[in-house]
């Protein structure tokens, strides 16, 4: 497979959970207790739709209230997420969200792209547009994107689990 290099370099990094999350988004749009339970249930991932829907959402929020360029560079935001189902669907998500806002870039990482579109998502987005990458945890350990200034983990991956009750193995997304 074609290898795509990025110059490397160690950055600052904060830490921020879903929690923080959360009470940013209660600030914001308000959170019912029912969906914040939903959003931090950790088994089997019941609440995938609403997960994917929050990201998008949060997403969607720092986008709107966090600037653009800080310190004179470009702040792009990274998404790992379990896999391209979900890139997919948070991708469309995403979309109506943010359009017809035109300031912003949203890329795919993920083996099935085109090699040449997925060097479009690591070169530096244009002067005051916002690139967002949404890529698979494979990605995680192995790309490094210098403009990107925010990186949200899902935390979400898939395993395969075996279901006692009717005798068969599933691929299951998992918190």
């Amino acid at each position: 497979p074609p290898i795509i290099e990025v110059d490397k370099q160690m950055f600052p990094v904060k830490e921020y959970y879903l929690e923080n999350a959360i009470s940013m988004m209660e600030e914001f749009a308000g959170c019912d207790e029912l969906d914040c339970d939903m959003l931090l249930s950790k088994p089997r991932v019941p609440g995938l739709f609403h997960r994917r829907k929050f990201f998008a959402e949060f997403i969607a929020y720092l986008h709107r209230h966090h600037p653009i360029i800080s310190k004179n560079k470009t702040m792009s935001i990274l998404v790992f997420l379990p896999g391209l189902s979900t890139i997919t669907e948070l991708h469309d998500d995403l979309e109506r969200l943010l359009l017809p806002v035109e300031d912003f870039e949203l890329f795919v990482l993920h083996s099935t792209v085109p090699i040449s579109d997925q060097h479009l998502a690591i070169r530096a987005p244009p002067k005051h547009k916002r690139k967002f990458i949404l890529a698979t945890n494979i990605a995680e350990s192995s790309i490094t994107i210098p403009d990107v200034r925010v990186v949200i983990d899902s935390c979400l991956h898939k395993e395969i689990t075996w279901d006692e009750r009717s005798q068969t193995k599933s691929l299951d997304v998992v918190w």
